[in-house]
């Protein structure tokens, strides 16, 4: 792992979550194969993160900037992050969207109206534009 991205992995709960819903869509065996992709996409959440931490000034937390101030800056550090690996970019759109929709979802579990909301005006935002 690049310096900082397992500390991410490990330090944010919204991915985490994404990791475990990605485990629980694959089922209880897994191929190497499909291991490896998981563990591949949780760097791309991490080094996202730590691209958005970077950009902001801020040190917060991934559900943290799943809030739709924070939108624009999702958009930046995706051409950022663009530049170094094209690929990277075009997969971190569908994964941004996902992580609002797990927001959204933990929200409504937790029965937490400002979470859920934000995840909600998040991915309005993301429908319209990204």
């Amino acid at each position: 792992f690049p310096p900082g991205v397992f500390e991410a992995i490990i330090g944010d709960w919204l991915i985490r979550l994404f990791a475990r819903n990605q485990l629980l869509r694959k089922g209880e065996e897994q191929t190497f194969t499909e291991t490896n992709q998981i563990r591949q996409k949780l760097r791309f959440l991490a080094r996202l993160l730590i691209k958005m931490r970077l950009l902001s000034g801020r040190d917060l937390m991934l559900s943290e900037f799943v809030v739709p101030i924070y939108y624009d800056g999702f958009v930046d550090a995706v051409i950022e992050l663009r530049q170094e690996n094209k690929q990277l970019a075009i997969t971190l759109g569908y994964y941004v969207r996902k992580l609002a929709v797990l927001k959204r979802g933990e929200g409504i579990r937790r029965r937490d109206s400002v979470m859920r909301t934000e995840g909600q005006d998040f991915l309005d935002l993301y429908s319209s534009s990204w």
